[in-house]
């Protein structure tokens, strides 16, 4: 049901410290802090004598102690104590996983430990570019990792789920759209060409003009999502590769961690150029308000999606549309990942 072996992220690196931090994640449960250094720590989250999740216990210099009876845990999941005997039993320890903070996360490698490659962690440079703004967040969302790549792949839906922000009906009914495949990775490229700009748009580039929309999103299995979208006055050269007038640039970066097969870890990002409009701070306040309402409004679309999924089943009737290709390409990549991981598993 999930790639291991990969990297996924498990917390923003400001929201792990000294206490622990529950986590779960391909329905394992993992307990993250950090140890005096700073460096991050990664542990199945259960004592190996009772069964208490250490994330209800103490950190302790480079260790974590568990709340019940003292025994505490190296950085590498061994125990190393227990309160009142000399001798630790073999096997008294629980499983490490290698983590690692980049471009502002906790990674964590939920696969082999010795295939844990941070080479392999995507690119998500536009997290931590210095010459821009940004706005973050998280989501819990009650919906399966797939249901939002589906979402991120096919953009036409913001003409409706975000029709009082980025979208519109020209986003729906007038994109050129064309779809790529190279490498087990996806490209969907949408351009709506001389339409009115959309009110986020209207609000960043105080349009007098018609403009020429773009949103091109990659997509990297299992779960990592990029997004280049702007928009620029009509005609002066953005579809040929020209710098165009009163540019707006915008840069998304989507994470997605399956905490379940029905619930997901939802981490989001939104870059820009800092313009006339957002240089100034109440005006970019207001601009990640908006951009937090759209992914509040992806939430509301994906929990409500899941859950009339559970109830009709997966025998009810459904059919495809054409702005599935994206979505469809990246199912089917990542179901080739997974029975080549099935393989592996089985020696074949």
């Amino acid at each position: 049901m999930f790639v291991t072996d990969c990297w996924y992220v498990a917390a923003w690196s400001d929201d792990v410290g000294c206490d622990p931090v529950p986590r779960t994640m391909l329905n394992r449960t993992l307990v993250l802090f950090r140890t005096h250094d700073g460096a991050p720590v990664a542990l199945e989250d259960r004592c190996v004598h009772r069964h208490l999740p250490l994330s209800q216990g103490k950190v302790v210099g480079d260790t974590i102690r568990c709340r019940y009876h003292g025994l505490v845990f190296d950085r590498l999941g061994r125990c190393i104590k227990i309160p009142g005997q000399a001798h630790i039993p073999d096997g008294a320890r629980v499983r490490h996983y290698p983590s690692v903070d980049k471009y502002g996360c906790t990674w964590v490698w939920m696969g082999d430990e010795a295939g844990a490659d941070e080479s392999l962690i995507p690119n998500y440079q536009w997290l931590v570019e210095k010459h821009w703004g940004r706005v973050k967040g998280y989501s819990h969302v009650e919906a399966g990792y797939q249901l939002l790549n589906d979402n991120l792949l096919d953009l036409s839906h913001i003409a409706y789920v975000h029709s009082s922000t980025i979208g519109s009906e020209d986003i729906g009914d007038n994109a050129e759209v064309r779809t790529e495949v190279t490498d087990d990775k996806v490209r969907v490229v949408r351009w709506t060409i001389d339409v009115p700009a959309q009110p986020t748009y209207e609000f960043l580039g105080h349009y007098e003009a018609n403009v020429d929309r773009w949103q091109i999103i990659e997509f990297q299995p299992p779960v990592y999502h990029f997004v280049d979208t702007g928009a620029v006055v009509t005609g002066t050269g953005a579809p040929e590769g020209e710098p165009g007038k009163d540019r707006v640039n915008v840069r998304v970066c989507h994470a997605i961690t399956p905490e379940t097969e029905r619930t997901s870890h939802y981490f989001w990002s939104v870059a820009h150029e800092l313009g006339e409009v957002t240089s100034d701070p109440a005006a970019r306040e207001h601009y990640y308000a908006q951009m937090r309402q759209v992914i509040g409004e992806d939430v509301t679309v994906l929990e409500a999606q899941q859950r009339s999924m559970d109830f009709h089943g997966a025998d009810a009737p459904s059919i495809g549309i054409g702005s599935d290709a994206g979505p469809v390409k990246a199912r089917r990549i990542v179901a080739r990942l997974l029975e080549r991981q099935a393989r592996g598993r089985s020696g074949e």
